[in-house]
């Protein structure tokens, strides 16, 4: 199996950790509900994206959803 020639410094090697490192997803306001919701994605308490409703869904989802949330 192939060795590295030289050994990586401390440096480089928390550098190229630092590149990895997992970020928040960035969440905004619901336009229709105001609840926090992805990017690019419809609203999981009230179905709505970008203003449109594109999802039906029944009372008992969004109670369920707001509860597990708290």
């Amino acid at each position: 199996m192939p060795e590295p020639k030289k050994r990586k410094s401390h440096a480089a090697s928390r550098l190229k950790n630092v590149k990895q490192q997992h970020k928040l997803p960035e969440l905004t306001k619901c336009s229709h509900c105001g609840e926090l919701v992805k990017k690019s994605h419809v609203c999981p308490y009230c179905g709505y994206y970008k203003g449109k409703k594109v999802l039906k869904l029944e009372t008992s989802v969004k109670t369920k959803l707001k509860e597990d949330a708290k």
